[in-house]
């Protein structure tokens, strides 16, 4: 027979003797609680290696057995006790009691111990469950709570035994009561010389309507709004002009009840609130005092701005007074600002002034780094810094008075260059450089002299007068000079990157004529110009043009039509846009990294309506969204929908390594294969394979894939075995490039159904709830193993936890798990997958695990 364990419990208690003086001393009553016990298991029931008395039977596998006994003595012959099959779980008396505005008690009986739970909702398909209390008890008790007031509610009780019996009772309904109509925050929000408003909120909709008078008695009413809501406010007219007034509101929610607020006085106004002498006292770079009047005690603040949009407000000076002062801080310099002032009595009363606008002080432009950086012959250039952007200017001439001026013009920039031409060799001039912000502020620096060159001029040449003189919106003219002979050539692009040129037009001149084409219509474009000549090359400083919008077009005609844009060539720094168009166009590709597509490229033509562009500079792995746009006179321009494509990385072609350390087990239900994690950074997973063995060879010409995807864990179980049949299994590494690795080593499982060992393991409770119990693993050694292992693991396979029971004898044990993950950590509601390994024997139990919400 086999050995089981069951817990039995003694209480005994002590009897009179029986009536017709049978037995020499006391009886005893004794009653046994066995738990545990499997069904149809044949026990020998013994007190003291004496047998029980009597025929006492049991009707199921857990219970109370009951006997009594005497001093007379006890049979000799063991009793024999039979288990039986547990009873069904039965439901009885279930009952709402304690049913209040937002909760519940929920009580049943159960025939037998069982645990605890009820389902309930709006509707009998309930949805809401409350916590799951594993108690075993007979007499049960579940509280619900976060109902809603005046709902109707569906519920019944459920129950389930430690034998894995559930039982439902029939749906069952109770209803919560409504809780009263509740008035809240009542309160006058502001009064004027004959009315005031007032506002109050409810706990659920009803209508709004204010009592009032000039006393607690009231009087008069305002009239009902029928509406109903939980946001009350109601204006009351015709009132006198400085008189106090008393009020309360009133509301009806249309289900019978009715609620009224606390008294709450209130005063009118005997006059407006009036604002006079609004005016700025006193203003800096960064602040400015603002000053008003008012006709009685008031607060003060200011709402400021650069539009009479204002946007921004002093904080609130609560002190009432009639002289109000207020300085508004944290102003830009030179910056024009508009203003209002505001004021609100104690009686509510609220006034704003007009619209009033100041400037703040512009700080002083500083000139810095002034130098001559290149003289010549006939040429001088003058190098200065200012500290915001600026103008340049510089005035010169043989004497200090000066006498001409030189700018390269209006643009405001904080790094300055003015080329001086026209002068006499070997002369000595004085300067000084002038500069103006956007404010005209404006700063001179101090005079300074330079001598021009005798003779030949040496270095680059000097550029001068760059100019922009003709824009339309696919080409550009600039101009420019040079002090000598020298080449022409323009660098341009947008998003400040010069990644375009025209030709290098090498016939040496003075005066440069240069046509940037093509370019897109509407679109900002940097650029520099670069001359060269025998002894060296020169740029001017970065500049910009905007290419002008195109002519008016014909409403009646059809703009152009751009056919099948696509990426015709991809590398990780380049990309070919190529399209087609229904006409001959200008047409261009707009692109960026964003959705700003500040980059864009001149589109050239390939053959009849169809162009290519080259994106160059761009960001291997990097996403990029791009648009063709499009030109012509009569229809205007037109863009296409926004497409996208991603720049490739370096080209990975080199596998993983095989993996390693290759093992199998033969265990209940299959075959467990395991090896070494790979340390490859760029890993997808394993992919398994299995061959048959036929005649004593591996027949791998038909080896199968198990693994139709990459697994992430080096872990896989084969549960799809015969018995007597013998299976040899390889494993390969892939990588996210989908690069696969050579074969492992084989390894090979012989499946014998009469040696693979058998492990009894039960799970209890299950479900389990960790906040109320432990989950406790049991199960029973065989002879010759004293240790044992419990992993539990998702059903993915990972691992959350493993604990090692060692230094067992043959027999029963238990190993119980708090419901944490290896780190201490709570694991998540769901179903986890409990595997036991004690020698080589091996069994795995499904557990459900319910945390309380």
């Amino acid at each position: 027979m086999t050995a089981t364990a069951c817990a039995v419990v003694f209480v005994l208690s002590a009897v009179p003797a029986r009536a017709d003086g049978s037995g020499s001393g006391d009886r005893a009553l004794s009653s046994h609680l066995l738990v545990g016990v499997p069904p149809n298991t044949a026990l020998s029931v013994h007190v003291e290696s004496q047998e029980i008395p009597g025929s006492p039977a049991v009707s199921s596998g857990y219970g109370i057995l009951a006997f009594t006994f005497d001093d007379s003595g006890y049979p000799s012959g063991p009793l024999s006790v039979t288990i039986g099959e547990p009873p069904d779980v039965v439901i009885s008396n279930v009952s709402a009691v304690d049913v209040t505005y937002s909760s519940a008690v929920i009580t049943w009986s159960t025939n037998i111990p069982a645990n605890s739970l009820v389902e309930y909702g709006e509707t009998a398909a309930y949805g809401m469950q409350s916590p799951l209390y594993a108690a075993g008890v007979t007499e049960h008790s579940v509280a619900i709570g976060g109902l809603f007031p005046g709902t109707e509610y569906h519920f019944r009780a459920v129950s389930e035994d430690g034998f894995g019996g559930v039982a439902y009772s029939d749906d069952h309904v109770f209803e919560t009561p409504l809780d009263p109509l509740v008035i809240s925050d009542a309160r006058v929000d502001s009064v004027g010389q004959t009315w005031a408003a007032v506002s109050w909120t409810t706990n659920r909709p009803g209508n709004s309507r204010v009592e009032y008078g000039e006393t607690a008695s009231y009087g008069s009413f305002t009239p009902l709004d029928p509406d109903r809501v939980t946001e009350h406010a109601v204006v009351i007219t015709g009132l006198s002009p400085g008189t106090v007034y008393h009020m309360r509101a009133l509301s009806e929610d249309g289900l019978g009840f009715s609620a009224a607020s606390d008294d709450v006085q209130f005063g009118t106004v005997d006059e407006p609130l009036a604002l006079d002498g609004v005016g700025v006292a006193a203003a800096g770079t960064t602040w400015a005092t603002i000053v008003w009047t008012t006709n009685r005690p008031a607060d003060s603040q200011v709402e400021y701005g650069p539009t009479a949009g204002y946007g921004s407000a002093t904080p609130l000076d609560p002190a009432l007074t009639t002289d109000h002062e207020v300085t508004i801080e944290g102003l830009e310099a030179g910056s024009l600002y508009h203003f209002r002032a505001a004021s609100r009595d104690t009686g509510g009363w609220e006034a704003h002034s007009d619209d009033h606008e100041f400037t703040t002080e512009s700080p002083p432009l500083a000139i810095s780094e002034m130098t001559v950086s290149l003289v010549g012959p006939t040429w001088a250039v003058i190098d200065w810094l200012t500290d915001r952007p600026a103008t340049s200017r510089v005035d010169y001439g043989e004497t200090e008075s000066y006498g001409w001026s030189a700018s390269p013009g209006p643009e405001l920039v904080t790094e300055h260059s003015t080329t001086l031409s026209g002068l006499a060799e070997g002369t000595l001039y004085h300067f000084r450089a002038v500069s103006a912000d956007s404010l005209a502020v404006e700063a001179e620096s101090p005079d300074s002299t330079f001598t021009t060159m005798t003779g030949q001029p040496t270095g680059p040449p000097i550029i001068d007068g760059v100019n922009v003189e003709e824009t339309s919106a696919t080409s550009v003219l600039i101009s420019w000079t040079t002090d000598r002979p020298a080449s022409s050539r323009v660098c341009y692009g947008t998003g400040g990157e010069l990644d375009c040129s025209t030709a290098v037009d090498t016939l040496p001149v003075t005066d440069h004529s240069v046509i940037v084409w093509p370019v897109v219509p509407r679109v900002t474009y940097h650029f520099v110009v670069e001359s060269g000549c025998a002894t060296g090359s020169s740029t001017c400083p970065e500049m910009t043009f905007e290419t002008s919008t195109p002519p008016g077009t014909d409403p009646q005609a059809k703009s152009v039509e751009i056919v099948r844009a696509y990426v015709a060539a991809l590398t990780e720094t380049s990309a070919v846009v190529r399209w087609a168009t229904d006409r001959p166009c200008s047409s261009w590709v707009e692109y960026s990294r964003d959705d700003s597509y500040a980059y864009s490229v001149p589109a050239f033509p390939m053959g009849e309506f169809s162009y290519e562009a080259v994106l160059t500079g761009l960001v291997p792995e990097t996403l990029y969204n791009y648009r063709v746009g499009a030109w012509d006179a009569p229809g205007g321009p037109t863009v296409s929908e926004s497409d996208a494509f991603v720049t490739p990385g370096p080209e990975d072609n080199t596998p993983p390594a095989a993996p390693s350390d290759m093992a199998c087990a033969c265990s209940e239900g299959g075959v467990e294969l395991t090896w070494a994690r790979n340390t490859e950074p760029d890993l997808e997973g394993y992919l398994v394979y299995r061959a048959r063995h036929r005649d004593d060879e591996v027949d791998w010409s038909g080896a199968v894939r198990l693994t139709a995807d990459p697994i992430p864990d080096p872990w896989y179980f084969d549960s799809e075995v015969e018995e007597g049949a013998n299976y040899s299994y390889v494993v390969t590494a892939v990588d996210r490039s989908e690069n696969e690795s050579s074969y492992s080593e084989s390894v090979t499982a012989y499946i014998e159904g009469e040696t693979v060992p058998k492990l009894q393991l039960a799970v209890f409770p299950n479900p389990v709830n960790p906040a109320l119990d432990d989950a406790r693993f049991v199960f029973t050694l065989p002879p010759g193993v004293s240790s044992a292992t419990l992993r539990v693991m998702s059903l993915a396979g990972k691992v959350v936890c493993e604990t090692t029971a060692g230094g067992r004898s043959p027999g029963e044990h238990t190993i119980a798990w708090n419901g944490r993950d290896s780190a201490g950590w709570p694991a998540g509601s769901g179903v986890y997958l409990c595997e036991l390994r004690a020698g080589d024997a091996v069994a795995r139990r499904k557990m459900a695990l319910l945390r309380d919400r």
